[in-house]
């Protein structure tokens, strides 16, 4: 499916039937090191069939907000995830906030995952390609935390500590994150199964790092 845009993200569909890819057009003529809120060439989703080796647009952003790719977030690897039913999972900033779409391969249609106001960060896929799992501060504007999508269901927020929870990474069992606190260092530790967060390698912590001399802060809007 040669062309002189640029395609990446290719992802397997489980059948390995399908291979998924991101396209975005020729962007040369956009001058360097400025701000891209939208493109007049909008981004796509192309699906290769691997039996006839034919590639098919299946989606494209709609012009304006949204329009131009983001690559910063959210993903950790890859910014494609295809689930077990043959569902695309994809970044989107279509309303100014970056969520996840679903796409059905077979009609085409797509959906918002991740409703709300916050950004979706640091996506990962189980091992069994059914569940997604993410953080994003949606719920909680001033934290991030870890969220699970479990299709066709809907948004669990896994985490409600006061800390923060991020760059999740699925287990065969459970869930391995990052967490920190106002007074405690971002740390590895894994997600109990009910919504609770243990450090791990607690031996390895610094034994004298001044916890008890850092405040804990006050959120302010406004």
């Amino acid at each position: 499916d040669a062309s002189t845009n640029t395609d990446s993200d290719p992802a397997w569909s489980t059948d390995g039937k399908y291979i998924a890819y991101i396209r975005q057009p020729y962007t040369g003529h956009d001058m360097p090191f400025t701000s891209r809120r939208s493109s007049p060439l909008p981004w796509s989703i192309r699906l290769l069939d691997i039996a006839s080796l034919t590639g098919t647009e299946i989606w494209k952003a709609d012009e304006g907000a949204g329009s131009a790719f983001v690559e910063e977030l959210p993903a950790v690897n890859n910014h494609l995830w295809f689930t077990a039913n043959n569902t695309i999972i994809f970044p989107w900033e279509k309303d100014g906030w970056m969520h996840l779409y679903g796409l059905d391969i077979q009609n085409k249609k797509t959906k918002l995952l991740t409703e709300g106001v916050g950004e979706v960060e640091k996506v990962s896929i189980s091992p069994d390609k059914k569940t997604i799992i993410y953080c994003s501060n949606i719920g909680d504007i001033s934290r991030r935390h870890i969220y699970t999508i479990t299709l066709p269901g809907t948004p669990v927020m896994v985490t409600k500590s006061d800390g923060i929870e991020y760059s999740p990474v699925a287990l065969s069992k459970g869930i391995a994150v990052l967490e920190s606190t106002a007074q405690h260092p971002m740390w590895p530790a894994l997600v109990q199964a009910n919504g609770s967060v243990n450090d791990i390698a607690v031996n390895e912590f610094q034994k004298d790092y001044p916890s008890a001399s850092l405040v804990v802060p006050k959120v302010i809007s406004f």
